[in-house]
C-alpha cells in the first residue's frame, strides 16, 4: 500500500480541522464548503480533490472514527469485557463533541447506523447463539436490541459525561454478561 503524501496528510487534516471547528458551533446544513476552505486556507478546488462535498467529508472523518475504535478491539481480548467497555467509554469521552455533535444533535442518521452494526459485530463475538436460544431468544434479534441500546447508553454517557461513567458501564456490564456463556 502506497502511503499518502506528507503535504496530502497535512491538507486533509487541515480541512478535517477547519470542518470539525465549524460542525461544533452549528448544524451542518448551515456549514458551506467555502466557509471550509477560508478557515482551512485553502482553494475550493482542494477541498474537491480530496472530498465530494461537507457530507463526504464528515463521512470519512466518521470512518476514520470508527476505524480507532475497531483498533482498540482488535487489540483487546473479547474475554475482558470489563477493559473493552473502558476502552470505549474513554474513546466516546475523548471524542464527545464530535459524537454529540453527530447524534445528540440529530445529524445525518447514515453515521449513527453505522455505529450500531459496528457494535453489533462487536458483540457478536461477545454475545452466545447458545444462550440466547436457551432462553427461547433470537440471536440476531439480540444483537439488535443490545445495539440500538449501547448506543443509548452513549448518548446518555456524552450528555451527562464522566460522573455517569461507573453506573454506565456497571449496566452494560451487567446487561452483556446475561448474555453470555
Amino acid at each position: 500500500m502506497q502511503k499518502e503524501d506528507l503535504r496530502v496528510i497535512k491538507t486533509k487534516m487541515n480541512i478535517e480541522n477547519a470542518f470539525l471547528n465549524l460542525f461544533y458551533q452549528k448544524e451542518i446544513e448551515q456549514i458551506s464548503v467555502k466557509e471550509i476552505t477560508t478557515i482551512a486556507q485553502i482553494a475550493r478546488k482542494t477541498f474537491y480533490l480530496h472530498y465530494l462535498d461537507k457530507y463526504d467529508l464528515l463521512e470519512k472523518i466518521f470512518i476514520k472514527r470508527l476505524e480507532k475504535l475497531r483498533e482498540i478491539c482488535r487489540n483487546l481480548k473479547v474475554e475482558n469485557l470489563n477493559l473493552i467497555i473502558d476502552e470505549w467509554l474513554e474513546f466516546f469521552y475523548r471524542h464527545q463533541k464530535f459524537y454529540i455533535s453527530l447524534f445528540v444533535n440529530k445529524q445525518p442518521m447514515g453515521s449513527r447506523h453505522h455505529l450500531i452494526q459496528f457494535l453489533q459485530k462487536m458483540l457478536s463475538e461477545v454475545i452466545s447463539p447458545k444462550v440466547c436460544a436457551q432462553r427461547g431468544m433470537d440471536f440476531n434479534m439480540t444483537l439488535n436490541f443490545l445495539g440500538y441500546g449501547l448506543v443509548g447508553m452513549i448518548d446518555q454517557y456524552l450528555m451527562d459525561g464522566e460522573k455517569e461513567r461507573i453506573a454506565i458501564k456497571k449496566h452494560i456490564m451487567t446487561l452483556l454478561n446475561t448474555y453470555r456463556d
